[in-house]
């Protein structure tokens, strides 16, 4: 790159050419050397916290995603494929982003779109590898994608406004059936995205209540007395307003994969913290876990999905559970 630069002192040449390296044309030295700057310090305070609070984290978070093993019940990671699904069902939203991207490099306002663009590119890079795949990961696609189909919905509308605006409106002209069309082209993507939301917000309204649910009713019963709790999943302890023990705060099917948790661990655990209350999925307990349970629990409610127990102390004698 050439650049210009008028020097000062008299007598001097008034412009010479100046050779900079590539990242000073892209960034500027001043924006470069800030970037520079504030990712060392980033880097410096991440590793100051990981010395000082999180000993550990790195480890865990890298086992988590490259360690792998199957657990029997739990299966492997590679039996959670992509859920191909969203695509077809998200059909228009994923067009109108295309259309978003086509227009944008058209009319050389890539800028844009620049960045919901590359966070397409490299969600969808890793999600064609990494497994598994749970549902909520659709997030990492659905941000880009609408961010790119509202631009270009936005865009259409706005030129189609433009074109009807115009003081020479001819309904037959090529740019008026264009705008008809783009205009024709958002409201079937519209139309399709409030028929999918309105189902969704009805499924919601059909779901069952917690406040409802015989087992948190149970929970909250014997919440009193309660210091601990473990809770198949987790979140009815949330719910219950129960705390769990920490190691036991967050136990997913990746710590069982990377050899983090076992069922022999959790037992160990919940030996050391005695939680006064177990909410366990619907197995056959054998085993060590039905010494433990029988030495000091009582089936107290169950449904077709799990069961619970609670510490006998928290029974009076003679009342049932």
């Amino acid at each position: 790159m050439k650049l210009q630069f008028k020097r000062l002192r008299r007598g001097d040449n008034p412009s010479t050419t100046v050779r900079l390296p590539w990242a000073f044309k892209v960034w500027g030295p001043s924006i470069l050397t800030a970037r520079l700057v504030a990712a060392g310090f980033g880097l410096m305070l991440f590793a100051v916290f990981h010395q000082l609070w999180a000993r550990g984290s790195l480890l865990s978070s890298w086992r988590s995603h490259f360690d792998e093993s199957a657990v029997p019940g739990l299966g492997s990671p590679a039996d959670y494929p992509f859920n191909t699904s969203l695509l077809t069902m998200h059909l228009d939203c994923l067009l109108a982003a295309a259309a978003g991207l086509a227009w944008a490099v058209a009319t050389k306002r890539w800028r844009e779109v620049a960045f919901p663009g590359i966070l397409l590119l490299t969600a969808s890079l890793i999600h064609c590898v990494h497994r598994p795949w749970w549902n909520y990961y659709y997030l990492h696609l659905a941000v880009p994608v609408a961010w790119l189909a509202g631009w270009a919905l936005a865009e259409g509308v706005k030129t189609a406004y433009q074109t009807f605006a115009a003081r020479r409106f001819a309904l037959a002209s090529v740019p008026a059936l264009k705008a008809i069309a783009v205009c024709g082209l958002a409201a079937v993507v519209l139309s399709r995205s409030e028929a999918r939301l309105e189902a969704n917000v009805k499924e919601m309204r059909r779901s069952p209540r917690m406040d409802t649910n015989t087992l948190l009713a149970q929970m909250r019963r014997y919440a009193p007395g309660t210091h601990w709790v473990y809770a198949e999943p987790v979140i009815y302890a949330f719910h219950a307003r129960l705390p769990a023990p920490p190691e036991l705060a967050v136990v997913v099917a990746k710590r069982f994969w990377s050899g983090q948790i076992s069922s022999e661990a959790i037992l160990a655990t919940c030996k050391r913290y005695r939680p006064e209350q177990l909410l366990l999925s619907n197995r056959l307990v054998s085993g060590d876990w039905k010494k433990f349970l029988d030495a000091g629990y009582t089936l107290a409610c169950a449904d077709q999905t799990s069961l619970l127990y609670v510490a006998k102390a928290l029974i009076p004698p003679g009342a049932p559970p």
